[in-house]
């Protein structure tokens, strides 16, 4: 007796769909299949510094395994987008106390990896008093995270508007906003600007008579490439250097995001196999079997190039435990192979950069029962994509 399920994670957000079985034809079918498990789908979730995390959607079922890395929840087919919120136990000295990530889950998109990623205020400043007795180009670095980035505020610059102190910049990554794979079309550019970066420069609002330069590195793959920086509609633009740095001139502080739209030049498709057990014991009624697979993104893009796989994607890959069932009218021995899906995407952006990313979708189990009577499948989890 030869059947197929679909598997994904335990800790999943879910989605009930209907279940499929096959048998092959010299074998009695089961007159009822009565044990019907539904699609699960997965939002593993974590943060650099300790939260709590809640999920934002219209669902039968909520449930939280840890509420400090992971959220799980039985949704409706029709809404499609999850909203995953951290918030900080203690936000003193960060930029920002909660984020919230979003995750469409539009297509046959299966399990997403969030990894939040807070960023403390910078600690070099300066004061107004500072930058008006400089006689020299003032320097101020982004000094609290992995980033490297930096501010020079010109020598006999006037500043007006909004000249509280400190005057400083924090380069962060954005916020994820994950796309279905099914959503993202080969030879096309993303639909949408992709924000991969943010310059907090303060304070908001502060305007000056001289342009002030910001640097941030982006990449040495990048070099030679225009990269734009974004705030409220204002575009500005910068050429990268062949040590991966981009200068913009800004008149005025505010958030910067560094935007990233490269054009997906190809996608292939393609599995694995995950497990390959045999000679497994099946009892009458319902079977479980154990398996890991793959979640999140295998890449190794750096720089900008990987936070923009991140912010669309999510986070490098990792491994979950899974869990599958089946029903069996009979006792006898079983075949379980476990395959898991992927999109391999290739981006092009500018004249000269190429970068890849493999995206892990589900997986597909095949049970081969040997010996006892029928069987149906319990359907636990989706194809994939």
């Amino acid at each position: 007796m030869k059947f197929v399920t679909m598997a994904t994670a335990l800790v999943a957000v879910t989605m009930s769909l209907s279940s499929c079985w096959r048998a092959d034809d010299a074998v009695e079918l089961p007159t009822e299949v009565t044990d019907v498990a539904p699609e699960l789908y997965s939002v593993v979730a974590s943060a650099n510094a300790e939260a709590t995390f809640t999920i934002d959607v219209e669902a039968t079922k909520k449930d939280a395994l840890d509420k400090k890395s992971a959220l799980f929840t039985e949704i409706d087919r029709e809404n499609q987008t999850v909203k995953v919120t951290a918030t900080l136990v203690n936000p003193a000295g960060f930029v920002e106390s909660t984020q919230t990530a979003t995750v469409n889950f539009s297509g046959s998109m299966r399990s997403a990896v969030i990894a939040f990623d807070f960023a403390k205020a910078s600690t070099d400043t300066k004061t107004q008093a500072e930058v008006a007795a400089a006689t020299e180009d003032l320097v101020v670095t982004s000094n609290t995270t992995p980033i490297v980035a930096d501010m020079t505020i010109p020598a006999g610059v006037e500043v007006s508007g909004n000249v509280t102190d400190p005057f400083s910049v924090t380069a962060y990554k954005s916020t994820p906003s994950i796309v279905d794979a099914d959503d993202v079309e080969a030879g096309k550019p993303l639909e949408e600007e992709s924000k991969v970066m943010v310059l907090n420069c303060t304070p908001s609002g502060a305007t000056f008579s001289k342009p002030v330069t910001l640097k941030v590195f982006v990449g040495t793959e990048l070099a030679g490439e225009t990269i734009e920086v974004e705030n409220n509609g204002e575009k500005l633009t910068g050429v990268v250097g062949i040590d991966g740095n981009v200068e913009f001139k800004v008149s005025h502080f505010s958030l910067w995001n560094v935007l990233f739209i490269p054009i997906v030049a190809k996608i292939d498709k393609g599995s694995i196999t995950i497990a390959n057990q045999s000679g497994v014991a099946v009892s009458r009624g319902e079977n479980t079997y154990k398996f890991t697979k793959n979640a999140g993104v295998n890449y190794s893009a750096k720089g900008l190039l990987g936070m923009f796989i991140n912010t669309m994607f999510g986070e490098s890959e990792t491994t979950l435990d899974d869990e599958g069932s089946f029903m069996a009218t009979d006792s006898g021995t079983a075949t379980i192979k476990v395959v898991q899906n992927y999109t391999d995407y290739t981006f092009r952006y500018g004249l000269f950069t190429v970068f890849s990313a493999r995206v892990w979708g589900g997986t597909v189990s095949t049970i081969d029962i040997v010996g006892g009577g029928s069987g149906s499948n319990v359907h636990s989890g989706g194809s994939g994509f």
